[in-house]
C-alpha cells in the first residue's frame, strides 16, 4: 500500500511542503515557484507532502505522488482536521498525513486521539497510507521518542516522521534505538530547520535503520534547492 510513495523498493525520500500550516509563509514555495521546484526535484524524491489548498495549484502538473496534510494547524494553535479523505481522493492524492503532538494536556490529547483515529480508519478504508508526523522533541531522550513512535504504531501509522539528533546519540542509545526500529513501520528522518549537518545526519540515519527522510526547509530554503535534493539522495545511497 505504501510503495507508491517511495523511490525504489524500500527508500522513502519525501519532500515536505506543508509548512504553511506550521511555520507560516515562505516565498520559496509560493504558488508561482512551486511547479519549478517540483519539476527539478522529482528524480530525487519519491513523493511530496502538501496541504489540500496548495495541491490544487499543481494538480496534474507532474507525476509525483502527493500526500495531503489532513490534520494540523498554524504554529501555536491546537491541531485539528483540516481536510477530509473525500477531498484527498477527489484530487487523486496517494496518501494522508497527520501532525501529532504527544505532549498535549489531557483534553486536547483526547481530542487528538479521537480525531486522528477516525481519520486513519477512513484513509485505510480508501486504501490510502497514513504518514504520522510527530511534533519535534529536540530535548527528548530515546525512551520518550520510542514511546511516541509506539503511539503512532498503535494508532495505525504506515510511515512515521520524527526528528532525531542521530549524530549526538551515545552508543547505548544508538543500539537501543536501532533495535527498536527493526520492529516499527518505515521511520523517516525529519530535517527540522535548515542546518549544515543535514547531509551527515541523513547518512547516519540510514546506518541506524531509518527508511528515508521527510525534509522541507533544508531543501526549499537552500541556495540551490534542486542541488540539495540531489545531494540528500546521494548521501543516502552512497
Amino acid at each position: 500500500m505504501i510503495n507508491v510513495l517511495s523511490l525504489g523498493d524500500k527508500f522513502w525520500p519525501i519532500l515536505a511542503l506543508d509548512h504553511g500550516l506550521t511555520v507560516g509563509h515562505d516565498d520559496s514555495v509560493s504558488t508561482l515557484k512551486l511547479p519549478g521546484l517540483l519539476d527539478g526535484c522529482q528524480e530525487d524524491i519519491g513523493s511530496v507532502v502538501m496541504t489540500y489548498g496548495l495541491a490544487r495549484f499543481v494538480r496534474g502538473h507532474n507525476n509525483l505522488p502527493v500526500i495531503i496534510q489532513c490534520f494540523g494547524a498554524p504554529l501555536g494553535h491546537p491541531k485539528v482536521q483540516v481536510c477530509s479523505v473525500d477531498r484527498v481522493l477527489g484530487i487523486d492524492a496517494k496518501g494522508v498525513a497527520v501532525q501529532v503532538d504527544f505532549s498535549l494536556s489531557e483534553e486536547p490529547f483526547r481530542y487528538q486521539l479521537r480525531s486522528v483515529s477516525r481519520l486513519v480508519g477512513q484513509a485505510h478504508e480508501a486504501n490510502l497510507p497514513v504518514l504520522f508526523m510527530v511534533a519535534p522533541q529536540e530535548a527528548a531522550n530515546i525512551s520518550h521518542l520510542s514511546q511516541s513512535i509506539r503511539f503512532c504504531i498503535e494508532l495505525g501509522a504506515d510511515l512515521i516522521k520524527v526528528r532525531c539528533n542521530v549524530l549526538s546519540l551515545d552508543q547505548e542509545s544508538y543500539s537501543e534505538f536501532g533495535e527498536f526500529l527493526g520492529g516499527s513501520p518505515p521511520l523517516l528522518l525529519a530535517g527540522g530547520a535548515a542546518n549544515s549537518n543535514i547531509l551527515p545526519e541523513v547518512s547516519a540515519a540510514r546506518e541506524l535503520g531509518f527508511s528515508g527522510y521527510c525534509i522541507g526547509r533544508n531543501i526549499f530554503q537552500a541556495s540551490n534547492p534542486l542541488m540539495m535534493s540531489r545531494k540528500l539522495r546521494e548521501a543516502w545511497q552512497n
